[in-house]
């Protein structure tokens, strides 16, 4: 009997699936699948199934945020952008197999890559869209601040991190030259330890300030975009704002990573400095190496991540329905 292909989803995204209409990353695969006649199951992400796969079993298991290294497992979350995302068997965003490529801007179609990036910079950055909800109304935000964008506590971040978030907060401090500060708290985690520490340096008269802005009225005016991983700072790249980052990531190609918490100035020069290819290195990113929900290669590019672990069409019982 051929295999079973295996989606471990949590609650929201099963509801997801009850919503007429509503087109996502995993509707579309169960609906691609479903028509090649593939036999589909469901686990709940939530009870930790995944956590029991048997890599013998002969089914193919898609793990949501996983990060499992199984000859019979695909982990897959957003990539950074809604509408784009990771399916990788060796793990996603800081563990990611893009991490361990070569970006060489030069090998990249240039006509491609701007074309690309101009429609991303109309979605996103023009529509000031971003994963999650931002306030509409325009906030002032003056040119050149340093813009820290936190994540919160998660086992996602946590996995990246290389020091903790007050640590970031107070080298940046260190290291800022008396350049003004803004810091962005993540929309739905927040760590009470962070914010304190935005407060102590405020208070030690340190030019710091928490705000609540849309992301893209604050990138928009930043020298520099600031995190442990966040993807704000690759939202940045399409206002061609440069990155530091704190933690591991694998858009670390791109952006300037820190090890030595007393080295935020010098980083914060070589982000300015750095020679850069933002549209050339966003569509070697996203469009070489993630799938786009709504793309026209979406099932090509998933069946080549099936094959490439030994599921062919063949394996799962699949038709060659286009």
């Amino acid at each position: 009997m051929s295999g079973e292909v295996v989606l471990h989803i949590p609650l929201h995204i099963r509801r997801g699936f009850s919503r007429r209409g509503k087109v996502t990353f995993y509707t579309r695969l169960w609906a691609e699948l479903e028509r090649r006649g593939a036999r589909l199951r469901i686990e709940n992400y939530e009870e930790r199934h995944y956590q029991r796969i048997d890599p013998d079993d002969g089914n193919l298991h898609l793990v949501n945020n996983g990060a499992l290294d199984l000859p019979n497992a695909l982990n897959v979350a957003i990539a950074y952008l809604d509408g784009f995302w990771q399916v990788d068997a060796r793990g996603i965003l800081c563990d990611s197999s893009i991490g361990q490529e070569e970006f060489v801007a030069r090998k990249q179609d240039g006509a491609a890559s701007w074309a690309f990036f101009q429609r991303l910079r109309q979605d996103y950055a023009g529509a000031r869209k971003s994963r999650y909800r931002q306030p509409r109304k325009i906030a002032p935000v003056a040119p050149g601040v340093i813009a820290v964008f936190l994540q919160g506590d998660s086992h996602l971040t946590d996995r990246a991190r290389r020091c903790t978030t007050p640590q970031m907060i107070r080298s940046v401090a260190q290291g800022a030259g008396g350049r003004p500060i803004v810091v962005k708290p993540h929309p739905l985690k927040v760590a009470p330890a962070d914010l304190l520490a935005v407060h102590d340096l405020a208070a030690s008269g340190i030019d710091i300030q928490i705000t609540e802005a849309n992301v893209h009225d604050i990138l928009a005016r930043a020298s520099v975009s600031v995190s442990i991983s966040s993807a704000c700072c690759f939202e940045g790249f399409l206002h061609k704002t440069p990155a530091i980052l704190y933690g591991k990531s694998d858009f670390h190609h791109f952006a300037e990573s820190l090890t030595d918490l007393d080295d935020f100035a010098g980083a914060y020069e070589r982000a300015l400095t750095r020679k850069r290819g933002y549209s050339r290195y966003v569509y070697w990113f996203l469009q070489r190496h993630c799938i786009e929900a709504s793309g026209a290669d979406f099932y090509p590019k998933i069946s080549a991540r099936m094959v490439a672990l030994g599921f062919d069409a063949e394996r799962l019982g699949l038709s060659k329905a286009q």
